[in-house]
């Protein structure tokens, strides 16, 4: 883990075209405090973000049709955000985005694309090179008519990309030519009926996923094939307390970076899901802690994995917690950070 005094993120926003929507901030460790360092425009909706790892280029894309995806210059000293260019992202409604290798990969909510688009020099995107479409329906009437690729996160040597489709209730799984510019689809698995498979995150040593299900508020716990890429499904866990009767969708899954426990957002219960995770990659419910907000779409934990930050889309406001380095409790700590529907937080 990080151990230095400070750390940089960005958060992305759901806001109009002439308005801020991409900020900079600096947690500072030694006074548990989130300050704001710059604030510019990035288009309509630059909501889910993506730092490459040198840590001064950043994706963001924009929900708009066509989708739209930019690159962004961000100072490590001072935050400051400087676009450097914006391209077509191959599809409509792109909510998420990823670099794998030298590429970003990003999903299309709006018409089931997966797209590849080549990163350049100085960390500036260039056109999708590759554009895949899923097919596909599930169960549920409305949100389950068509595909919606919903994530889409690269295996930690960068061979493989896991999309889960929360419309067809897959992860489909696809191999990345890197020399070639292409993915090719290579296996999917099915979760059970009405899931809605959303976002998706890797353990440390990459023979263990997690999926967090909106649909019906669970995480799946995936077996990693690391030489096929390949997954298997081998538990699901609830996301809510066993007496939750509020409606309720899930959104965020993260690990803590050492990997002792895991957390998932709940809208409309408005709390994060505290899970111990054993020495095989399993799940016990530990906790809920309510989110001091609501609709946590999103949320972040800084490097050190000292610190939770919850993004509440309809409150405006990102609140911070401490986690407890023995048990992994949260404490809500200082003061609320004001901010227009935050949709996506990233540290660098």
């Amino acid at each position: 883990m990080d151990d230095s005094s400070s750390s940089l993120a960005v958060v992305g926003t759901y806001s109009d075209a002439n308005e801020d929507g991409l900020y900079s901030y600096r947690l500072d460790r030694e006074t548990d405090s989130l300050y704001e360092l710059d604030a510019t425009t990035g288009g309509i909706n630059p909501s889910f973000l993506a730092f490459h790892p040198n840590g001064k280029s950043l994706y963001a894309v924009n929900e708009t049709d066509p989708g739209m995806l930019r690159s962004v210059d961000v100072d490590a000293e001072t935050g400051t955000l400087t676009q450097t260019n914006v391209v077509d992202s191959g599809g409509a409604g792109p909510c998420h985005c990823n670099v794998v290798g030298e590429y970003v990969v990003v999903a299309h909510y709006v018409g089931g694309i997966v797209s590849l688009l080549p990163i350049g020099e100085g960390g500036r995107i260039k056109e999708p090179v590759d554009v895949v479409k899923h097919e596909g329906a599930s169960v549920h009437p409305e949100r389950q008519t068509q595909p919606h690729p919903h994530a889409a996160v690269g295996s930690p040597d960068s061979r493989y990309v896991y999309v889960p489709d929360l419309g067809t209730d897959q992860i489909v799984s696809y191999q990345l030519d890197a020399e070639e510019g292409e993915l090719q689809r290579s296996d999917a698995i099915s979760l059970p009926d009405g899931s809605g498979p959303r976002h998706f995150t890797i353990a440390p040593g990459g023979d263990v996923a997690y999926v967090i299900n909106e649909l019906n508020s669970t995480i799946g716990t995936l077996d990693i094939d690391a030489r096929a890429g390949d997954l298997s499904l081998r538990e699901v866990v609830r996301t809510l307390p066993n007496n939750a009767t509020d409606e309720s969708i899930a959104a965020d899954v993260n690990l803590h970076p050492t990997g002792k426990w895991l957390y998932g957002s709940n809208r409309g219960h408005d709390s994060i899901g505290i899970f111990d995770v054993n020495d095989q990659g399993g799940l016990a419910v530990k906790g809920h802690e309510p989110v001091r907000g609501e609709w946590p779409r999103n949320f972040a934990i800084d490097p050190t994995g000292k610190w939770l930050f919850t993004g509440n889309r309809r409150s405006d406001d990102i609140v911070m917690f401490a986690i407890d380095q023995n048990d992994g409790t949260l404490t809500a700590v200082g003061e609320e950070s004001i901010v227009q529907e935050p949709a996506c937080m990233r540290f660098r």
